[in-house]
């Protein structure tokens, strides 16, 4: 069956209504008029990948693909799958990366199919994928930052978290400034709760990387040594 343009994500919130519990429907922890953003930075094997997620209001969603089909009388998957490419596209369009203040070419991986663009009577949730080169030579030290700028809309919520490999420490940054979260498995992911503060639309990290051999595992043994003795 073909729907309407303004009666295609209407009918899908609809029947969520149908089969969730009253409860459930609105049981996200931000209530449903907010805008959530978190930003996961990646370090590794001479690259820099950024996931961006990014949860819009329901209605939103529903108001911008009515007037992206206002002049069709019928749409369905096809004008689905397109709505959900363009959102995809323009969503990392607005995330940029620099490091040491020279930008950082990204690549678009994000999955376009079925996975992606879920949505329920609260929210639709996007993933973004991007990806560029970065080799961080031994030794060296270099700050990374991550601009999101999607979304302005307020009330909005900012996360994030930056994930490195044995041989890297995060020396730097604002993630320090987030609330505080519950350590993750590995003590060299350093990850950020929730906040309202849209200053952390920007994620910066300074890292550094191990000068290798001898010298690179006696700093990676004290890194252990320091974060066991902290959760200690």
């Amino acid at each position: 069956m073909r729907l309407g343009p303004r009666l295609a994500l209407g009918a899908l919130a609809a029947a969520l209504l149908l089969v969730l519990p009253r409860g459930e429907a609105g049981a996200h922890p931000f209530g449903r008029s907010f805008y959530s953003h978190r930003v996961v930075l990646s370090l590794d094997g001479g690259k820099v990948r950024v996931a961006y997620y990014g949860e819009v209001p329901t209605q939103v969603v529903m108001k911008e693909f009515a007037a992206a089909y206002a002049g069709k009388r019928r749409v369905g998957r096809t004008e689905d799958l397109e709505f959900l490419g363009r959102t995809i596209d323009a969503m990392a369009a607005m995330v940029s990366v620099q490091a040491d203040g020279r930008p950082v070419p990204l690549r678009n991986l994000s999955d376009r199919g079925r996975k992606n663009g879920k949505g329920d009577y609260s929210f639709f949730r996007y993933r973004v994928d991007l990806e560029g080169d970065l080799p961080i030579p031994p030794g060296a030290r270099v700050t990374v930052r991550v601009q999101n700028d999607n979304r302005p809309d307020l009330p909005a919520w900012h996360s994030g978290a930056v994930l490195l490999p044995e041989d890297m420490v995060l020396s730097g940054g604002n993630l320090a400034s987030f609330p505080a979260e519950a350590k993750l498995d590995d003590p060299f992911e350093v990850a950020a709760a929730w906040t309202d503060d849209p200053s952390f639309r920007v994620l910066e990290a300074v890292v550094a990387r191990d000068r290798g051999g001898i010298a690179g595992s006696l700093q990676r043994a004290w890194r252990r040594a320091a974060a066991w003795w902290d959760g200690g």
